[in-house]
């Protein structure tokens, strides 16, 4: 499957910089079990999260995804309820610990 050679490809870039990472978008996904296994991927103390974004209508599933480093803190996170596109927009609030 593309997405997840290209969830691969990603985990490797990520994984070589070995800098603090935030990582965030439509993954196009919400098979729990995929995403856990990327967060692993990317390495120890991998924090993710989601919000039900996808259909604005009457959104019910958790397509889009931020993965945070160990270096960052999730202070808050809400989907908007402006319909800029199919998915809701997610807003994060980070700050680096």
């Amino acid at each position: 499957m593309a997405r997840i050679r290209q969830l691969l490809e990603i985990s490797h870039i990520v994984k070589k910089s070995e800098r603090p990472f935030i990582l965030a978008g439509d993954f196009n996904t919400s098979d729990k079990s995929e995403i856990e296994s990327f967060a692993k991927s990317l390495g120890n103390g991998v924090q993710y999260q989601s919000h039900d974004t996808y259909p604005t209508w009457r959104p019910n599933k958790p397509l889009d995804y931020i993965f945070l480093s160990k270096d960052f803190e999730l202070v808050r996170s809400y989907t908007s309820k402006e319909k800029l596109s199919d998915h809701l927009p997610l807003i994060y609030e980070v700050k680096l610990k």
